[in-house]
């Protein structure tokens, strides 16, 4: 009988899971909301539900599946799987992942930021391959952030880096982290939504309906996005002139609208990087997609379980 791999990319809107094989081909997927996961009770019983259907649609059981990749979308302390807290999604404060995980589906698991296993899938497979260092933006309800240092994904202590939670004001709006003026204040989507409805009042309701606006050519949706634009590209000039980075990956459903910010951002980035560094950078989308956090959540479990 096959034996599988599952990898699990827990967003701050979206949960996405993947079936992998053990030479890593994507057999399934699924996606369900994460906003009834506010309580881990809650959490693991719908998430034991959704995995066992999976299996029986491939004719597969618990029993066949050799680990789990998670990544989670908060400061995570990766060798133990244990999470600190998620800035978006509540109830999770100090908890032990990993070993309630374990004891509840009596699998291995390997927990992770959810941006780090982003940035390991693009370095795996996708536009960081043969890249020395690079920053992967994660660009949806919150901004994630992987580093690529040196040709591996980067962590610390904790899952680092929580580049969404570099201040960027003094003061300035309060974050969900509980600080103030970080720069996910200035790119996050709820964030995006309330400059646009400043000019189109409830016609916008996420930044899917601002870039329908865009492609109809609005004005000043136009000028939203390079706004938006501009702001990423001032905080990833700082981040080329610390880290003499090649390259930066943008990825999540608001890098869909790149057409409409590249510009801005490249403006920034002329403006404020240093040279040679500005010389060599080079942004790209991510190809990968959606399934960017899921394989990148596979491939970690996969070298776990592999040590």
């Amino acid at each position: 009988m096959k034996r599988v791999l599952i990898g699990i990319d827990w967003g701050g809107t979206f949960l996405k899971l993947g079936i992998f094989n053990l030479r890593g081909k994507l057999l399934n997927k699924y996606k369900l909301s994460s906003g009834d996961f506010s309580k881990p009770s809650k959490f693991f019983k719908s998430l034991k539900k959704v995995i066992e259907a999976i299996l029986r649609s491939k004719k597969l059981d618990l029993s066949k599946v050799e680990g789990v990749g998670v990544g989670a979308p908060g400061i995570i302390n990766t060798e133990e799987g244990f999470i600190y807290y998620l800035p978006n999604i509540k109830g999770w404060r100090n908890f032990p992942f990993k070993a309630v995980f374990e004891e509840e589906f009596g699998l291995p698991l390997a927990l992770d930021n959810d941006a780090n296993l982003a940035a390991l899938a693009e370095l795996k497979r996708g536009q960081a391959k043969g890249v020395r260092n690079a920053v992967l933006f994660t660009l949806g309800t919150g901004l994630g952030s992987g580093l690529i240092l040196n040709g591996r994904v980067f962590r610390g202590g904790t899952s680092s880096s929580e580049a969404a939670h570099f201040p960027m004001s003094f003061r300035g709006r309060k974050c969900s982290c509980g600080s103030r003026g970080c720069i996910e204040t200035f790119l996050g989507s709820k964030y995006i939504v309330k400059e646009a409805k400043k000019f189109f009042g409830n016609r916008v309701a996420s930044p899917k309906d601002l870039y329908q606006l865009a492609l109809q050519g609005q004005r000043k949706a136009l000028k939203v996005w390079e706004n938006f634009g501009y702001r990423l590209g001032v905080f990833s000039a700082g981040l080329i002139n610390l880290l003499d980075l090649e390259l930066i990956v943008l990825s999540g459903g608001v890098s869909k609208a790149f057409r409409f910010f590249r510009e801005g951002m490249k403006r920034a980035i002329r403006e404020r990087a240093l040279f040679p560094f500005l010389k060599k950078v080079k942004i790209k989308v991510s190809k990968l997609k959606e399934e960017a956090g899921i394989i990148g959540a596979y491939e970690f479990i996969k070298a776990e379980t592999n040590d």
